[in-house]
């Protein structure tokens, strides 16, 4: 282990942050870095550069796989490293600022984070489409969009291992959050389903190496998300409200039930809005006005 890091692959190296649950990634390659959603806190981007130094390696390349508020805290910490995201980033930073700075802000008040200067979502450099191609010194990594959770959510995929940096999904301490589209959701999962993996290192949690552990966080997401589909389709077409709709997804069985029972009911609620269920989206789901 160096610097708090795990090295997973003998190119990633991987740190998970003592909040969420939420994982940093780092590949090296050649005497180049590329830094995947580095974070959170003051003195784990300090052990960032601390790896950087110990393995010899100048970071070239910046990935922030969603336009999340967790998920964008890097480029303030490694000015002048070129940003790379999805080509809906700049779009979504845009119109999300407001919405990003709150996330933000209420995490740090959590911990008692006193910010020197206001927040500003980072601006890319670089943006990719439906999918890319990333150099680190030798390395290549495939870039993917993978929507679902994040309209612009990016994966990386490094074939020669079988190892998926998997953004917000396939979690083992979280259900799947449907903050941007069922529909899209179930297409990423059954796409990733039929690649090769060996490793998975999801946004927030543990990563899986084990086949028997990915084969399960598959099947737990498709049939929980197939479940949540069909349940909240039979309502709208009922003609059922949206407080009906939650109650009637309330017997689902999901993954930690007791701690993700707010967000299994913002999932219904997201979902029943998708669907054609008639409610205030200002006022329910992911996506509501949390400001107010």
């Amino acid at each position: 282990m160096t610097a708090g890091f795990v090295r997973l692959t003998p190119e990633l190296w991987v740190r998970q942050c003592r909040s969420m649950h939420y994982n940093t990634g780092v590949y090296v390659s050649g005497g180049e870095a590329a830094l995947i959603d580095p974070g959170l806190f003051a003195d784990e981007f300090d052990l960032i550069r601390r790896l950087l130094a110990e393995r010899g390696a100048e970071p070239r390349v910046l990935v922030l796989t969603h336009s999340h508020w967790d998920h964008v805290l890097g480029p303030e910490q490694f000015p002048g490293v070129r940003v790379l995201a999805h080509e809906r980033y700049p779009a979504l930073a845009a119109e999300f600022a407001e919405d990003i700075r709150w996330g933000l802000a209420h995490w740090e008040r959590q911990f008692g984070i006193q910010r020197e200067r206001p927040f500003v979502p980072p601006v890319a450099q670089a943006t990719v489409g439906a999918a890319g191609m990333l150099s680190v010194g030798d390395l290549t990594l495939r870039l993917r969009h993978v929507p679902g959770h994040a309209p612009d959510q990016l994966a990386l995929y490094q074939a020669e291992a079988g190892a998926l940096w998997a953004s917000d999904i396939l979690s083992d301490v979280e259900i799947p959050y449907v903050s941007d589209s069922l529909a899209a959701y179930q297409r990423t999962l059954a796409e990733l389903a039929t690649w090769d993996l060996r490793l998975v290192v999801p946004g927030h949690g543990a990563p899986a190496s084990e086949p028997a552990e990915i084969r399960a966080r598959f099947a737990h997401d498709q049939a929980y998300l197939a479940e949540l589909g069909e349940r909240v389709a039979r309502a709208v077409a009922a003609g059922r409200s949206v407080e009906e709709t939650v109650a009637a997804c309330a017997d689902m069985e999901f993954r930690l039930k007791d701690k993700s029972q707010f967000d299994h009911r913002l999932n219904v609620e997201s979902v029943y809005l998708e669907l054609g269920g008639q409610a205030d989206p200002k006022q329910v789901g992911w996506n509501k006005d949390w400001q107010n």
